[in-house]
């Protein structure tokens, strides 16, 4: 958790985008889309 922090902290430019396509991957999933 620690290290989600800490790159949250340095890169929110890259965290970003990625935690936007992990919610949209577990949308995705909870309907069931692939």
């Amino acid at each position: 958790m620690a290290s989600a922090i800490f790159l949250f902290r340095i890169s929110p430019e890259i965290v970003t985008p990625l935690r936007q396509l992990s919610l949209r991957g577990y949308g995705n999933r909870r309907y069931g889309v692939t």
